[in-house]
């Protein structure tokens, strides 16, 4: 079974729930804080509320992590992409939720220092936060 925010915390134990909520957490602030230090205000993230849809998509992207850990930075973006496009995402000069476009939905390598500096805190995050449970998953 594939977890996702509906189903994770019926699914595994509290403790490793409580570990993947604080990274979901960690790494949206991350993020948000490297992204409202380099932009126009008015395109500022609010704060981590798991009930935003954006907050549940870190949830789901910590859990894909947990579950499959992406080998380097890149093939977490490539994933990242492959999700959004998935959802019917597609690339765009400008960042709109309401039509689904993101200036990220391109190759890694293309990325903006900006871009790849989020992309970054979030792999670090996940990383250190669901190493020990994926290591001790194959002992």
């Amino acid at each position: 079974m594939r977890l996702t925010v509906d189903n994770y915390q019926a699914q595994l134990p509290i403790p490793l729930c409580c570990v993947i909520d604080l990274a979901a957490k960690c790494a949206y602030e991350a993020v948000r804080h490297i992204h409202n230090g380099a932009s126009p205000v008015d395109t500022h993230k609010p704060p981590f509320d798991a009930k935003l849809p954006q907050c549940k998509g870190m949830i789901n992207a910590v859990l894909a992590f947990f579950q499959d850990p992406p080998a380097s930075e890149a093939d977490n973006h490539n994933r990242w992409v492959e999700s959004k496009v998935s959802q019917d995402w597609i690339y765009g000069i400008e960042y709109s939720e309401d039509l689904k476009q993101s200036p990220d939905i391109i190759d890694y390598q293309s990325l903006s220092p900006l871009s790849k500096a989020k992309n970054a805190a979030f792999y670090g995050v996940c990383l250190a936060a669901v190493m020990p449970f994926i290591q001790s998953k194959g002992e």
